[in-house]
């Protein structure tokens, strides 16, 4: 079943082409919520004043040639089933969750300039960081029920 499609437009005797995503099963390797809680303060230490959007934080961590070396393109792009949220990026906002709990990431606070959408670490992120980050190696889970989404071109002949 076709996740999403976009039409090209038909001229007179041209067949329609469609992009297609269809959806195929994959065993997925993704970091485990605890080990990316150092590289998520290691990405906040130099924007300790100002944070950094979200995304830019997750870009970041999600980047496998750095920090996660054993995950694969297709890894990065898995998604759970159900929501069909991709897992590594899942994984990450766990994380900075956790982090929240322990008083290394600010929460959301308009009032004290903690808007939504920024991460900014706090004085006890920046100390964990410091005495922990040499020590640290990624750990990763497998997700034996993920999914990802292959792009497919349908020609349609326009039911001629």
């Amino acid at each position: 079943m076709p996740y999403h499609s976009k039409k090209k437009r038909k001229t007179s005797n041209e067949s329609v082409r469609r992009k297609c995503f269809i959806q195929r099963n994959v065993t997925a390797k993704a970091p485990t919520s605890s080990s990316c809680e150092l590289p998520i303060l290691g990405e906040l230490v130099p924007a300790s004043a100002r944070g950094l959007p979200a995304r830019e934080v997750i870009r970041l961590v999600c980047d496998g040639n750095r920090l996660f070396t054993e995950l694969t393109d297709e890894d990065l792009q898995a998604r759970y089933p159900n929501s069909r949220r991709k897992i590594t990026e899942t994984r990450i906002k766990y994380a900075r969750k956790n982090l929240v709990l322990k008083e290394e990431i600010y929460p959301v606070d308009e009032v004290n300039n903690h808007p939504s959408g920024i991460w900014q670490i706090t004085a006890k992120g920046f100390q964990h960081f410091s005495k922990d980050h040499e020590n640290w190696k990624p750990k990763y889970t497998i997700h034996k029920d993920a999914i990802i989404f292959v792009e497919d071109e349908i020609k349609d002949s326009g039911g001629k």
